[in-house]
C-alpha cells in the first residue's frame, strides 16, 4: 500500500467526548485539517464528508459498528474509517487505540507525540491511518484485544479508584491536604518507568506480620477484599 501524502489528509471527527477533544487538539497542533460531527450537528452526516480522507469514530464502543454500518455507504470507497476502541474489532473500520488516559486537561504537542497507538495485526499500517503523526505504534492480534483492554482497565482505571480513595481518606479522615500523596504517586510512576524491580512494601519484603495487621485493620471494608486479592495474586505469581 502506498504512503498517503500529507496534503491529501483531512479528518472527520465523530463524537464530542474526551478522546475526541484530545485528538482534535492534537490535529490542530499538527496543522492537520479536520471537521467534527456529533449528534447535535445541524446537518446530516453526508454534509460533512466532502474532501474527507479519514473518518475517526470516537464514540462509545456499543455504538461504533452501528454508526459505521449506517454511514460508511455515504463516503468514497477509498475513505479510511478508524475507531480508537481498545476492545472493538470489526472489518468495517481500522483500529488504533491510544494507550494513555485522557482527562479534561488537554496536553501539549510533545506529550501527544509520545502516546503509543495499538493496532491490529494484518490491517492497514499506522502511516496510512495517521500520515503526519510521529507516534510510536505496535500491533497485536485481534483475538488479544479483549484481554489487552481488560489489562488497561485494571492497571489504569482501577488503580485510579484506589488513588482517589487514598486522597479522600487523607482529606476527610486525617484532615490533611489530598495533595500530600502526590510525591508518593510520582515516586511510584518513576519506579515503574526506571526500575526493573519497581515493587516495594510488605509484599516485596514478605512481611506477613504487617500484612496481617493491615487486613485486621480493614475489617469489613470492601478494601479488605481488594487487599486480599492482591496478596493472593502476588503469591501465586511468585510460585508459578
Amino acid at each position: 500500500m502506498r504512503q498517503v501524502p500529507v496534503d491529501e489528509t483531512a479528518y472527520l471527527i465523530i463524537g464530542n467526548g474526551r478522546l475526541a477533544r484530545h485528538l482534535m487538539r492534537y490535529l490542530a497542533l499538527l496543522n492537520i485539517p479536520y471537521r467534527q460531527y456529533t449528534r447535535k450537528s445541524p446537518d446530516q452526516f453526508k454534509s460533512y464528508i466532502s474532501g474527507i480522507s479519514h473518518v475517526l469514530v470516537l464514540i462509545s464502543d456499543t455504538e461504533i459498528v452501528n454508526f459505521v454500518t449506517e454511514n460508511k455507504p455515504f463516503t468514497k470507497p477509498d475513505t479510511i474509517w478508524i475507531h480508537c476502541s481498545g476492545l472493538v474489532t470489526t472489518e468495517l473500520a481500522e483500529s488504533a487505540h491510544p494507550l494513555t488516559s485522557f482527562s479534561d486537561h488537554l496536553f501539549d504537542l510533545d506529550f501527544y507525540k509520545t502516546i503509543p497507538f495499538v493496532l491490529e495485526k494484518g490491517r492497514r499500517p499506522f502511516f496510512e491511518l495517521f500520515p503526519s503523526m510521529p507516534n510510536p505504534h505496535v500491533t497485536i492480534e485481534s483475538s488479544e484485544k479483549e484481554h489487552y483492554h481488560a489489562m488497561c482497565v485494571l492497571s489504569g482505571n482501577f488503580s485510579t479508584i484506589l488513588w482517589m480513595e487514598f486522597e479522600k481518606y487523607l482529606s476527610t479522615q486525617l484532615c490533611v491536604p489530598g495533595s500530600t500523596m502526590l510525591p508518593y504517586l510520582k515516586s511510584i510512576t518513576q519506579n515503574l518507568e526506571h526500575s526493573s524491580d519497581p515493587l516495594t512494601g510488605p509484599l516485596k519484603r514478605n512481611d506477613q506480620q504487617t500484612i496481617s495487621k493491615h487486613l485486621e485493620n480493614l475489617g469489613d471494608s470492601p478494601l479488605k477484599n481488594i487487599y486480599t486479592s492482591f496478596v493472593n495474586f502476588y503469591a501465586k505469581n511468585q510460585t508459578s
